[in-house]
């Protein structure tokens, strides 16, 4: 509608709809004149001709959501009008990045006006924790879960999985989409703790003493060696090692780190003329009974000191170790798990080596 003012305060007035008021409200188009006499009788007419004007479209579209980190932008459009928005701005477009409802009134150069209202909701990112940056084994594998079932993946080594199993050292990368169109990511970084490595064990030294290490020993925090005579070491990396008897023995080393352990072997032969044999009497190392046949007595009347007996086979095979419980005095060995037949026994002392041979006979 539009307000026809004729002015003039206090005359009198004759429109063309007939009425007598100084302002009439129209809302229709046409011609319209307004007659005014002033107190003298004097009179005055003036015309106006109304056209219909056409209101602005505005349409700030449907109601919406945007991601927690997003913005919109809405837009009144209608250029050359005048613009009022819910938040005050007189822009065409604003942007908002909140929760709530926009309207906006739109007034066109006709004096046309015209609103539209537009409902803003947040949806959440999605969260992504793939966990601190970390280290594993060399030989231990890494699951890394994006979470948020449901969601679309892209991983930095293009899986597009929720989890991926990793074992190499890197940054790895997950960009998660969840159903409603936001975006989450994380990145955690990997790396690797080897295990031990070594190449060999070395060995240096005169037999029967020798010094024992490993060449190109790596990431080794404790070394556990076993020289194959019943005797062992640990956290020593070059141990030295006197043999009692002559023979071929298997010298062990187990390297061991954190993240676990490898076993690496190497052979020694212990030459007969490096090791001082003992000849004692057999009044004062004496061996019974022999035949033996569950159980052999060594009974040593010497001032030497017994440290371990070994009983080999006639093939040179080692079949009982027994360890000497007291260095003087009498030992008794149990035979009766070994077959009839001929055995060499040797009777380590501190000061050396002393040989016998006993029978097996039942």
């Amino acid at each position: 509608s539009k307000t026809l003012n004729a002015g003039n305060p206090g005359n009198t007035y004759l429109w063309s709809t007939g009425a007598t008021t100084q302002t009439i409200s129209v809302n229709t188009p046409g011609t319209y004149w307004a007659k005014v006499t002033n107190t003298y009788g004097c009179s005055s007419t003036d015309t106006i001709v109304l056209t219909a004007g056409t209101l602005p479209t505005v349409t700030l579209g449907n109601d919406t959501a945007i991601c927690a980190n997003g913005s919109l932008t809405l837009n009144a459009g209608n250029a050359g009008a005048t613009y009022l928005w819910s938040n005050g701005s007189t822009a065409q477009t604003i942007t908002v990045a909140a929760q709530g409802a926009y309207s906006v009134a739109v007034t066109n150069t006709a004096g046309c006006s015209k609103s539209d209202t537009i409902n803003v909701s947040i949806n959440a990112l999605p969260v992504v924790a793939l966990g601190n940056d970390t280290a594993i084994c060399a030989d231990d594998t890494l699951t890394l879960d994006a979470g948020n079932n449901g969601a679309t993946y892209l991983w930095s080594n293009g899986a597009t999985t929720q989890s991926i199993d990793v074992y190499a050292a890197g940054s790895y990368h997950v960009t998660v989409t969840s159903a409603t169109g936001c975006i989450g990511y994380d990145t955690m970084n990997l790396s690797i703790n080897p295990l031990p490595s070594a190449d060999a064990i070395t060995v240096s030294g005169t037999s029967p003493n020798f010094t024992f290490s490993v060449s190109n020993g790596q990431h080794i925090d404790t070394y556990l060696w076993n020289f194959g005579d019943n005797t062992s070491t640990s956290s020593n990396a070059s141990p030295v090692h006197t043999y009692a008897t002559a023979g071929t023995y298997t010298v062990t080393v187990t390297l061991s780190n954190a993240c676990g352990s490898i076993t690496i072997t190497k052979q020694v032969t212990v030459q007969s003329s490096s090791v001082k044999e003992l000849d004692l009497d057999e009044a004062l190392l004496k061996l019974y009974p022999n035949p033996a046949q569950q159980s052999i007595a060594v009974e040593n009347e010497s001032k030497m000191h017994m440290k371990e007996i070994q009983v080999y086979n006639m093939l040179g095979q080692l079949v009982t170790t027994h360890k000497v419980s007291s260095p003087n005095g009498k030992q008794v060995i149990d035979v009766s798990h070994l077959a009839n037949g001929m055995y060499h026994m040797r009777i380590q002392f501190t000061e050396g080596t002393a040989e016998r041979k006993f029978e097996v006979l039942r």
